[in-house]
């Protein structure tokens, strides 16, 4: 109310003040009985129309300042309820504040268990990458098409290409047709299966056109979530043992009735792998076998029947062991087999194939004689440090005892 009174108040103060100077002079045309002539009435009416316009002027002016007051004053009472909201959002700011420092704490701890778990990895890595780089043997990884991946050093020096070159490169172009194509089968049959492929023998071409024998193994690779991926393995460089088997070949070594090795192709050859296991660390498993009642066939049947016996015999052997193992006919009726990165839990597996074998031959109902072996078997682990000489004695006892058991069984 005091407000509006004092606004009113100078209303009328500011009015008298416009209205003051147009009363001034109509009081002196009065007084000078000044004539009222046109130009003079124009001249009041302007006086009227400024004064009224500085009175709007004015009350304009005084309802602007009002209003801001009115604010000012608004603004004052609310400052009060303004700071306590404030302080309630300041307090909600610390709490935001304290869980986003406790969430960054937990980020940085996580963070450094991160960077501790790459650093393990990094040194896995080096590791690895290590081991792969200084071994003999080379180790090799492709792509499902057959195209390398990776490659270690050995690899690279037994085909005479950087590692930088051979990756990308297919089996094809440095394998001729026939070999690609086996170890294109033996991809597959792995992929197929998911066995894995040991010792399997190719021929690979060099940078500079020379050929290299290899041994290679295929395995499957599988990403986190179980998907065959590519291929990996290791490769043995055999050229050595591929001369010396050519070597050998051109030595009265082979058994003229079997085509098998004969007692001395099979002594050079042994002792050999012999030494390559203990390098290599591999297994080897040794086979003495003897023909039952061959006596019997010679002296009853004859000499050709006998030589018939044993060329069956010999092709028996031929199915059950594959192309990379040591088959020899070592004497009058005695065969010997070394089989190459085998181990003790194949002799089962033998007995039951050379068992399925002679079961076939035998079922022939026009057959004047029965094929039948006595076997004995010794393991050689890298571990064990015997001699050819005493793997062999040890097979030649078993084999005998198994002979005699069968006899007394007989009679």
């Amino acid at each position: 109310m005091q407000e509006k009174n004092l606004r009113q108040t100078l209303m009328v103060i500011v009015s008298t003040i416009f209205v003051l100077p147009f009363l001034v002079i109509a009081y002196i045309f009065y007084e000078q009985q000044i004539t009222l002539s046109p130009s003079n009435i124009a001249l009041f009416i302007l006086i009227l129309i400024l004064e009224a316009m500085g009175i709007i002027l004015v009350r304009y002016v005084f309802s602007a300042v009002t209003n801001t007051a009115d604010f000012l004053k608004k603004t004052a009472e609310g400052s009060e309820k303004l700071s306590l909201n404030l302080h309630q959002e300041a307090a909600e700011l610390n709490e935001i504040s304290s869980s986003v420092n406790r969430m960054l704490e937990r980020f940085e701890r996580t963070t450094d268990s991160l960077n501790q778990t790459k650093e393990a990895l990094q040194v896995s890595e080096e590791k690895y990458h290590n081991i792969l780089e200084y071994i003999e043997e080379g180790y090799y990884e492709v792509d499902l098409a057959g195209n390398i991946t990776f490659v270690n050093t050995s690899v690279s020096k037994m085909l005479g290409y950087s590692t930088e070159e051979l990756k990308g490169m297919n089996n094809r172009q440095y394998m001729d047709e026939e070999n690609s194509a086996k170890v294109l089968l033996d991809y597959k049959e792995v992929y197929r299966t998911g066995i894995p492929v040991k010792n399997l023998d190719v021929e690979f071409v060099r940078k500079d056109a020379d050929r290299v024998y290899v041994g290679i193994s295929i395995s499957l690779m599988r990403d986190p979530m179980q998907q065959a991926i590519g291929f990996r393995g290791i490769i043995h460089d055999i050229t050595e043992r591929k001369r010396m088997e050519e070597e050998i070949k051109g030595l009265s070594i082979t058994d003229y009735l079997t085509g098998l090795y004969n007692r001395r192709g099979f002594m050079t050859l042994a002792d050999r792998e012999l030494k390559t296991q203990e390098r290599t660390k591999g297994g080897l498993l040794l086979l003495f076998a003897d023909v039952d009642n061959m006596k019997w066939i010679n002296d009853t049947l004859g000499h050709e029947k006998g030589d018939q016996a044993l060329v069956e015999i010999s092709t028996i052997f031929k199915q059950v062991f594959r192309k990379s193992d040591i088959i020899a006919r070592v004497g009058g009726d005695e065969f010997a087999v070394l089989g190459i990165g085998a181990s003790s839990k194949d002799f089962d597996t033998f007995h039951s194939q050379l068992r399925h074998h002679l079961d076939i031959y035998n079922a022939n109902e026009n057959r004047e004689y029965k094929l039948s072996l006595s076997v004995g078997m010794a393991y050689k682990d890298h571990e064990n440090t015997c001699s050819l000489d005493d793997l062999i004695s040890k097979a030649d006892g078993l084999m005998y005892e198994q002979k005699r058991s069968k006899r007394c069984r007989d009679n």
